[in-house]
């Protein structure tokens, strides 16, 4: 699936949520499951881990998260430092 599909895919509230955390937490760092699972779960009922995939593929893409994997664990999601004031403006115009 390339960029303009998947970004067009992704879900625009589970996007800003998944920022928002990043930037309440700027430490924070955690797997896709972890994410759809701890963060998201506490604002929504119920949230498929596609959705949050899709969106952190879109945020990844963008620079605004990065995405990091050890030897033989799963990968790991963290907002880029360099990018937090992108984050805001985002956030803010959303």
């Amino acid at each position: 699936m390339d960029e303009q599909r998947l970004a067009q895919a992704a879900r625009p509230e589970i996007t800003r949520e998944i920022l928002r955390n990043f930037m309440k937490n700027p430490g924070a760092k955690d797997t896709l499951e972890g994410i759809a699972r701890w963060w998201l779960e506490r604002n929504r009922v119920e949230r498929t881990v596609d959705e949050v995939a899709q969106s952190l593929h879109v945020l990844v893409a963008q620079g605004l998260i990065i995405r990091r994997q050890a030897r033989a664990a799963l990968p790991y999601y963290l907002a880029n430092p360099a990018k937090r004031r992108e984050i805001a403006e985002f956030l803010d115009g959303h």
